[in-house]
């Protein structure tokens, strides 16, 4: 561009000949905020978050004995409700773990208290998990539901 403001050429332009000039710029300022805002939110880098709470969602323990050396790991729970609340227990964001039970939210850096509901009906919640999102990352826990077997 030449060090003209677009605004100045604007008006030989037959579209927008007889129309008001001085509204161009609030128009403009309309336009990118309507295609930045919803960036914002995503994060920056091709729209995807770059901060948040990731892990797994995991039921144990699955063996009514545990034998040394008989492996019984705790199984993967897909579909289970992951929240994540603040410190007023508002929840700020909420998702469902994939079928390999794991899950990925965004949330801004900060400390949060995260809670896991399970569809399959076990009566139990998850116990909460406290964790704090930095700046510039995800953080990594696991939410485990009690299967109750002993």
């Amino acid at each position: 561009m030449s060090g003209r403001s677009l605004a100045g050429n604007l008006p030989s332009h037959p579209a927008v000949q007889g129309r008001d000039v001085k509204r161009l710029p609030a128009l403009a300022l309309a336009v990118a905020l309507c295609v930045t805002l919803p960036a914002c939110a995503r994060g920056t880098g091709g729209g995807q978050p770059t901060t948040g709470v990731q892990g797994s969602a995991t039921i144990g323990p699955m063996c009514p004995v545990l034998t040394q050396g008989t492996p019984c790991p705790d199984r993967p729970v897909p579909g289970a409700t992951i929240q994540i609340r603040n410190a007023s227990n508002t929840v700020v964001a909420s998702g469902t773990s994939n079928a390999e039970g794991r899950f990925r939210i965004a949330v801004a850096p900060g400390h949060y208290t995260v809670y896991g509901k399970n569809p399959s009906g076990f009566q139990k919640a998850s116990a909460p998990v406290t964790v704090t999102v930095p700046s510039g990352g995800f953080a990594s826990i696991t939410v485990t539901f009690d299967s109750g077997i002993r």
